[in-house]
């Protein structure tokens, strides 16, 4: 999660992507030694003006590190972690960004990507298969959907060519990146045993956040029920959740499946506004949303103004996955706390299990970053912390396709959710 901040403040971030480790190996260890280390305790300002402009940034990057990495560690550690490098002694979420990366951080929070849209695992015969589109994206318009296999590129130039067969997860992936941006080409896939081709895009698009469905799209809802599927607690989450809970309203909706599968999370002051419609409070109060504790403090986050008592919940269910993380987490863990739902409501597979903030230090006239890990997130009554544990539902429903694509039909979790609301 990260909240927006003035240059030289601090963005906090709960995000639960699974790489960006700090990587500053020994050389950074070396320069910071000529540095001294008594830099992390005084005479910055000074040091500053004498230091290169390489020795200054590890000297503010280590400084950070010590003044704000919620485990604390001493110079010796430090050291000693040099041979492997600061990520054997940080955690995978701490990233250090350049000029150029921080601003493709900043531009991607805004909800801007960049490709086609799908995540890709491997098939049983070590294909590239879709695990996740990204809706808004060229893949989401093009009918792609989670299960579909990846085969092959063609150049829509020569249509008579034969398509670039990718045989493996890799070599689709390298086939994928020769594509050139903003130039449509021929994809071809496979489905339930039928291959389709359709002409796609690698190009700049904006995530949609939301989506709502009724009975309209998904025959067997019932009436009273509405599903909405919400991927990202970034770019336009706020807006868009707003719409859909206030269609929700007008349409006399009392029944909410909410679908957090594969959202990873995202920013604190968004998780608090739409945790709004969700946690279980009285009219206009803010329930405290959770706890970030760091290694002197702590720090209270608490829901925007309730909506909660506008909708007349009659049930609520909730679909998670291991992918569900991070505000996802502390979303359902505000809701469980509050009593909007039970672990009976939960359906999926056990989630991701991030119960850590992140925060991003900007430096003063700079404009790189670092991002940290600073606190430990605890839920608001409970005090629960699921770092590394999680949340288990009491109906386990994995999705389970076969081998086949993607249906709502074909989805295990969804119809048992579905049955729990019909009497």
């Amino acid at each position: 999660m990260k909240k927006e901040s003035p240059k030289g403040a601090t963005v906090r971030n709960n995000e639960p992507e699974h790489g960006g480790k700090l990587t500053l190996i020994l050389f950074i260890i070396v320069l910071s030694l000529v540095v001294g280390f008594s830099s992390f305790f005084a005479g910055y300002i000074v040091r500053e003006k004498q230091l290169n402009k390489e020795t200054r940034t590890v000297d503010w990057i280590i400084t950070q590190i010590k003044q704000n990495y919620y485990e604390d560690f001493t110079s010796k550690e430090i050291i000693d972690a040099a041979a492997l490098g600061l990520e054997s002694l940080l955690d995978q979420y701490s990233a250090y960004y350049s000029e150029e990366e921080y601003q493709a951080v900043k531009h991607a929070n805004q909800g801007y990507k960049l490709g086609i849209g799908v995540g890709m695992a491997i098939s049983q015969d070590g294909k590239a298969v879709v695990d996740r589109v990204v809706m808004g994206s060229p893949a989401d318009e093009c009918g792609i959907v989670k299960g579909d296999i990846l085969l092959g590129v063609r150049v829509i130039e020569t249509p008579s060519s034969e398509f670039a067969l990718g045989n493996s997860t890799q070599t689709f992936k390298t086939l994928l990146d020769q594509m050139p941006d903003n130039i449509p080409f021929e994809l071809l896939t496979l489905r339930d045993g039928q291959e389709r081709i359709c002409t796609i895009t690698k190009e700049e698009y904006v995530q949609i956040t939301t989506r709502y469905y009724t009975q309209a799209e998904i025959e067997f809802l019932p009436e009273h029920a509405a599903y909405i599927r919400f991927d990202t607690f970034t770019g336009n989450a706020v807006s868009e959740f707003n719409t859909a809970m206030e269609r929700f309203k007008q349409e006399g909706k009392t029944a909410l499946i909410l679908d957090l599968r594969g959202n990873g999370g995202g920013r604190v002051d968004y998780a608090q506004k739409i945790a709004a419609h969700l946690v279980k409070a009285n009219q206009g109060e803010t329930p405290l949303m959770m706890e970030a504790r760091y290694q002197q403090r702590t720090e209270e986050f608490y829901v925007a103004e309730s909506t909660y008592m506008e909708y007349g919940f009659t049930a609520i269910r909730v679909l998670c996955d291991e992918n569900s993380a991070s505000a996802s987490e502390a979303l359902l863990g505000a809701m469980l706390d509050y009593g909007s739902i039970t672990l009976n409501d939960l359906y999926g597979t056990r989630t991701y299990g991030k119960g850590i903030m992140q925060t991003t230090f900007e430096r003063f006239s700079k404009d790189d970053a670092i991002k940290l890990t600073t606190a430990k997130i605890h839920w608001p009554v409970s005090k629960t912390c699921i770092q590394g544990v999680g949340i288990t539902p009491e109906n386990i429903a994995p999705l389970t396709l076969h081998g086949l694509s993607y249906t709502f039909t074909r989805d295990h979790a969804l119809h048992l959710a579905v049955e729990s609301l019909i009497p």
